[in-house]
């Protein structure tokens, strides 16, 4: 039996399936296949992050073109501080009950400011009537404590929500994914095993990674590296660095705000 038509179908295949992209790189040549899940290994290898796009996901878009491309898991897997968090397709699934106790954990923080402010304005508004009386003083007492009250309610679920955050924080890192804020993609997090077209990835030296954007205007700030994405002012590829090597990177905007 001959093997020259199987072998010929599983080119036929792999030509039909895959795109070149023609991008040599740190040594490495990406055979693009876009409707390979992001979230995954294969995925991940298989696709340069940047320069200002991973996969079909591209820097500018809304997060109804972004969810329209398919690259994204099923839901926001967190709705946190106004920011919508999303996994790429093949990572990480929304969990309902921990999303809940986000969103009660920020409803509780919005309540006890609003009641806070609200008793601030009626303190404020006690304070200019320049009343003396010992009633006076018995209401300003008893707003006083009432707002003290108040902001140990705030401070509670402000602990409660950043532990959240942080939580958000290290699964963002840890698996990749992107987020929006206002309806805008304000940031894309690399996965494992993703790098970008010069080659860098997690793991990669201080020294490599420097080497890799000499003469590109690369800065740092506290452990993190930075440089702009060109064509695009508002955007930088950000790299976080530990023990000297590459821990994460993203592509972040500084003109999208989660509020």
């Amino acid at each position: 039996m001959s093997t020259g038509g199987s072998t010929r179908k599983v080119w036929i295949g792999i030509a039909a399936g895959v795109v070149v992209a023609g991008l040599v790189a740190g040594g490495a040549i990406w055979l693009l296949d876009e409707d390979l899940p992001l979230g995954t290994k294969e995925g991940a290898e298989a696709t340069a992050f940047g320069p200002d796009r991973f996969g079909k996901l591209k820097i500018g878009m809304t997060k109804d073109e972004a969810v329209a491309t398919g690259a994204l898991g099923p839901g926001p897997v967190a709705v946190v501080t106004g920011c919508e968090d999303y996994s790429f397709a093949g990572g990480p699934l929304p969990e309902p009950a921990r999303m809940a106790l986000e969103a009660a954990a920020e409803k509780s923080y919005a309540a006890a400011k609003k009641e806070n402010d609200d008793i601030r304005v009626a303190l404020d508004e006690h304070r200019a009537k320049g009343g003396k009386s010992a009633e006076d003083y018995a209401v300003s007492a008893d707003l006083y404590a009432k707002s003290a009250e108040a902001l140990k309610k705030m401070s509670v679920a402000s602990a409660e929500s950043s532990a959240r955050s942080s939580f958000r924080i290290r699964r963002s890192n840890e698996h990749g994914g992107v987020s929006f804020g206002g309806g805008k993609l304000r940031l894309i997090s690399a996965p494992p095993f993703a790098k970008t077209p010069e080659g860098v990835g997690r793991g990669t030296s201080v020294a490599d990674l420097k080497k890799a954007y000499e003469g590109r205007g690369m800065v740092e700030d506290r452990g993190r590296y930075s440089v702009a994405v060109e064509g695009h002012p508002e955007w930088s590829l950000a790299f976080d660095v530990s023990d000297g090597k590459v821990a994460s990177f993203l592509m972040l905007s500084s003109g999208v705000r989660c509020r």
